[in-house]
Formats: C-alpha cells, structure tokens, sequence
C-alpha cells in the first residue's frame, strides 16, 4: 500500500488510491453483477433445501461460479495478475496477524459460552475455515470490479450490499441489515490492507462466519467434507490457472 506525499493524518491512513465516487461501469461490472444473480437461487436452494442434485449444484457454484469462472476471466481472458482478484502476497504478514487477532476476539465469547458442544463448534468452524469462496467472491471478484466501476466507496458498500443479496429469502430484514454492517467493515478491512483475502481468509473468516452462522445451522461432518472437496477443485483450478496465466503477465497487478 503506497502513500505519496504523506503530509497530513488523513494521508497517513488513506492510500493514494483511494476514490470516493465514480461512475465507469465496464464488461467486467456487468459480469460481476450478472454472477451475483445467478449464484442467489443457488445459495437460496442450498440454505433451504438438501438433496445429492442440490449438493451437486453447489459445488458447482461454489467452485465454478464464484471462484474459478472470474479468476478465469481476470487472469486468463484479462491478462491481469492473481492480484486483481485477491489472491496476493503483498504485505501478507500484517495481513495474517490482524486476522488472527481479529480471530481471537471475535472468539472470546465461545471460550465463554460455547452455543454447541466443542466438538460441534470444531467441526463448524473447520466448515466455515476452508470456504474460501465467500470472501473470494464478495470481495476479491465483487468488491475489486465494483471498486474499479464506481470508486472505492462505492465499491465497499455495493459489495457489502451484493454479500447481503444473496441472503435474501435466508434472512430477515434485521439479518440482511446485519450482513450488510458487518460486509462494510470486512470490505473496509480488505481494501486496507492491500486488498488481500488473507486479512481475512482463513483466520478471521472461520471465526467471524462462525459466528453467523452457528444459531441457524450447526454444520456437520458431511457439509466439512463436503466443503473440503470444494476447496481442492478450488485449489486444483487456480494451480492449473498459475500454470497456464497470458504469457506476458508474470507479475502481480493491482485493481
């Protein structure tokens, strides 16, 4: 993250490339908000519903749709570099050190008053630790075309606001408001610090979902493994996207 001419306070903590507003939709604007679409009756099926075809579905919405289609398109069709959607290593120790102290806070309270079992709890965390798909979509596919389309702020909260759309039908009103808080400060979070997933995918991700999530559903050893194999085809497809980038782009590029 560069600041150029640091002279003042406001300087010291908001990086040169902050943009309040902007309108400039693009391809890519369109793109992301038609993905968002699609994906909300998958989610929807998914938190309302359970068969082997639904699970099927998910996974390929979980994979395809939300993470392997758009870095895809940025890396491969684009020729950008995996930073445009996240995926860097800029500043990833600070990055991984804020999400673990965020992780141990938010945490506090199942130290104190676990709502399940602690094998229960464990078992919904792991769940909720290796679904990389949600921050990657939200902020690193989402949040980043948004950014580019209509400036920073912007950017956060149509973000924020995509987060809590696929929860329609899931959530109330009072829940979908909640999302949408809670969505601001992660994207703040992720623009910060170098838009970088890892400030909060794994560490802080495991906790902060947890928390969302646990009084609704207590995930089970089925929805781990089956989260887990979302996460390998996840990982498989990006390797073989690291493998087979547009020649010519071999470093990192920021959006």
């Amino acid at each position: 993250m560069t600041n150029v001419g640091s002279n003042t306070v406001y300087d010291k903590f908001v990086p040169a490339d902050w943009v309040l507003l902007r309108a400039d939709p693009e391809k890519d604007t369109v793109l992301a908000v038609g993905s968002l679409l699609a994906f909300w009756p998958v989610y929807y099926l998914n938190s309302t519903q359970s068969s082997p075809v639904l699970d099927a579905l998910w996974i390929v919405g979980i994979v395809g749709l939300c993470v392997l289609a758009p870095a895809y398109y940025v890396v491969r069709h684009r020729g950008k570099g995996f930073a445009a959607v996240g995926l860097t290593t800029v500043g990833w120790h600070r990055a991984l050190l804020v999400s673990g102290i965020l992780a141990g806070v938010f945490g506090l309270e199942f130290f104190f008053e676990p709502p399940v079992s602690t094998s229960a709890l464990a078992i919904h965390i792991a769940t909720v630790a290796v679904m990389l798909w949600e921050p990657f979509f939200v902020y690193g596919w989402l949040q980043l075309r948004f950014e580019r389309a209509f400036g920073t702020a912007a950017g956060i909260i149509l973000a924020a606001a995509g987060f809590a759309l696929f929860h329609v039908g899931v959530l109330g009103m009072a829940g979908l408001a909640g999302v949408v808080v809670i969505g601001i400060f992660q994207g703040v979070l992720f623009w910060y610090f170098d838009r970088s997933i890892l400030v909060l995918w794994p560490l802080y991700w495991a906790i902060a979902s947890t928390q969302g999530t646990i009084d609704r559903e207590v995930f089970s050893v089925g929805d781990l493994l089956l989260h887990a194999l979302a996460l390998g085809l996840t990982g498989a497809g990006l390797l073989w996207l690291a493998r087979n980038r547009r020649n010519g782009d071999q470093s990192e590029q920021r959006h």
